[in-house]
């Protein structure tokens, strides 16, 4: 339908004015949507995130505390996660300002607030992830917190098992030292044997690897007392350990559930945004935006009617304009008192040129007031100025 054509009429004509003027803000729409554009560009760009002094990703950076890098890793991956969020979400609040700025202007603008509303969801979307990273954050706190307690318990229930530990290394010392003694007396037997040595020194050198032997075999039968009681308090331990770090992992993917279930949730939240997005682009659609624009910038749909001939007539002249009224006059200052006949000038100029003496001067002529004629007030004004004038 010819919005254009059948509202921009009107008695002014101002019609073509406002369409040449919403012509030229298209070139404004286009520059502020290249604008919007590249700000979301730079807004979806990875964000780096710095910990003290270690940049971790992309190219900007996002202040966290330093203390933070003596947080489990865990924890520290919650808190990049929560400051990525909050950080997108002010850049989504930054591009929905953006659009409650556009131009009001030209056909294009109520497409403005459709990026308005868009990025006004976008950020609320990142603004509850962000709290709900938070949110995990302090479970998170909550159970490194119950994790030194367990583990302090834990520290004194196995602590016969740590002493079995040294006991039993202790003892492992000995077992070497005795065992290394006992074979250095029985080769020194047998080398007494082989050489041929003295009865006496021979059998002084039985007794000691005799003596060596029984030392050992009390060692051997020690460390195999305290490897018993060793093997059997590990395997409590041990059995002990194994149900803790089952109880750990399955707590550990629970938060890794709860962080990815807040993760997914978040992007089914921005996935509907966005559709809802498309469909009212979509929705708005060309004809649309050309009515709304002629509904409230027309003006007017009556064209101008052609104009016939009109033949001139005398009785459709006002009567008031055939009479004139005589102006008022001042006596004496009219244009016919002000400018005389020719041939009364010429009789007046010759019979009262004005007699010249022997050195050049003008002889005044001596006047009256009584030659004046006391009837015009004017004469006698103009008589009096010539007397001041001249002294007298």
């Amino acid at each position: 339908m010819a919005f254009f054509k059948n509202n921009f009429w009107g008695e002014k004509n101002a019609g073509f004015d406002v369409l040449y003027h919403n012509m030229k803000h298209g070139q404004l729409a286009a520059k502020e949507l290249a604008e919007f554009v590249r700000e979301s560009r730079d807004h979806f760009r990875c964000q780096p995130l710095t910990v003290g002094k270690r940049r971790l990703l992309g190219s900007r950076r996002v202040n966290v505390n330093v203390a933070l890098c003596k947080r489990p890793v865990k924890l520290i991956l919650g808190y990049y996660r929560a400051a990525i969020e909050e950080t997108y979400s002010k850049s989504m609040n930054k591009l929905a300002k953006m659009a409650s700025n556009g131009s009001t202007l030209g056909t294009f603008a109520p497409m403005w607030d459709v990026f308005r509303v868009s990025s006004d969801k976008l950020a609320l979307c990142h603004l509850e992830l962000m709290r709900k990273m938070n949110s995990l954050i302090n479970d998170i706190n909550k159970y490194g917190e119950e994790q030194v307690k367990v583990h302090r318990k834990t520290k004194e229930e196995v602590v016969t098992t740590l002493e079995s530990v040294q006991t039993l290394q202790v003892q492992n010392g000995q077992l070497q030292k005795s065992r290394e003694n006992y074979h250095g007396k029985c080769t020194d037997a047998d080398r007494l044997r082989r050489e041929g040595a003295p009865q006496k020194e021979l059998e002084k050198a039985e007794m000691k690897s005799k003596k060596a032997a029984e030392s050992f075999s009390s060692c051997v039968e020690k460390y195999n007392r305290v490897g018993g009681d060793f093997e059997q308090k590990m395997c409590e331990s041990a059995q002990k350990f194994q149900e803790l770090e089952e109880a750990h992992l399955r707590q550990m993917k629970q938060l890794i559930k709860a962080y990815s279930h807040s993760i997914e949730d978040t992007h089914v939240q921005v996935g509907q945004v966005h559709e809802e997005f498309k469909q009212n682009v979509e929705n708005i659609g060309i004809e649309n935006l050309i009515k709304k624009f002629a509904e409230q910038k027309g003006t007017g749909t009556e064209r101008p009617a052609p104009v016939g001939f009109e033949e001139f007539s005398s009785s459709q002249v006002p009567e008031g304009k055939k009479s004139r009224s005589k102006a008022f006059r001042i006596p004496g200052l009219g244009k016919r008192d002000k400018e005389p006949d020719s041939t009364d000038t010429a009789v007046t100029e010759a019979t009262n040129s004005p007699q010249v003496d022997d050195e050049g001067f003008v002889i005044r002529a001596d006047v009256g007031l009584n030659d004046i004629l006391p009837c015009d007030s004017t004469v006698v004004v103009r008589y009096l100025k010539l007397q001041r004038h001249y002294g007298k």
